[in-house]
This record gives C-alpha cells, structure tokens and sequence, in this order.
C-alpha cells in the first residue's frame, strides 16, 4: 500500500495539496498509477514527463516555460500535475471517475467508452480504495 507520508516526496505533495485543495490520497494515486514512483518516468508516445507523467504541452498550458527535461524535477512535477488535478477538481468537483479519467486522457467520460481509458481509470480506483481503506 502506498501512502504519500512514507513517501521520499511527502513534503512535495502536501504542499502542493495544499496550494491546490487537493487531497494528497489522489496525488499518491496518480503518482503510483502513472510512473510507479520513478522520478525519469517518460512516455514518448505521449511526451509525458516524471512522477505525474506531466505532458509538455499540458505544463505549457499551466503557466510552465522552462526546458521539457526539468519536468523531471520532483517538486516541479507534482506542483504542475496537483495543479491540474485541482483545475479538474474545480470542474468535476469529487467525482473521482470523472478527474482521472480527464487527467489521463483530456476527456472526463471517456472512462465509459474507451476501454483503455475505463481499465486506466478502474486500476486507479481500486489504488485509491486501497489506500483509503
């Protein structure tokens, strides 16, 4: 079970939970389901960076102008991701379906029609159950 206060980057996420209003078990969720914890996570398919698998592209839209390659950095890559997550948040309220279903693929209901997107989405649910539990 993984639990974001035993984390290495437990400091990380609760500040950014914090800054964001968002619960640190979602951050942990996205984190363990996302990169496995691996801090030189990279999906190139998807140029997605990091713990959060931060796409470029997505941290251009969220106010970041630095180098691709610094979404690696652990504290600027949960900032950027919680920071989405909390936009979501802010759209979707706690239907926990419906935010990570828009974190990993842009659309809050594709989780219903694309099967990849509902297993993606079903493995962070049960993550999260865990957790919480």
């Amino acid at each position: 079970m993984i639990k974001p206060k035993d984390s290495i980057f437990a400091e990380y996420i609760a500040h950014a939970a914090s800054e964001y209003n968002v619960p640190q078990d979602w951050i942990a969720v996205i984190i363990s389901q996302e990169s496995s914890w691996n801090v030189k996570a990279y999906a190139p398919g998807e140029d997605s960076y990091g713990l959060m698998q931060v796409r470029c592209i997505t941290a251009r839209g969220l106010g970041f102008s630095g180098d691709c390659q610094e979404l690696f950095d652990p504290d600027l890559n949960i900032h950027l991701g919680t920071r989405l997550l909390g936009q979501l948040r802010q759209h979707y309220g706690d239907n926990l379906a419906r935010v990570y279903s828009a974190y990993n693929s842009g659309d809050p209901d594709a989780y219903k029609t694309n099967p990849q997107v509902a297993a993606h989405v079903a493995s962070m649910l049960e993550k999260y159950m865990e957790l919480t539990a």
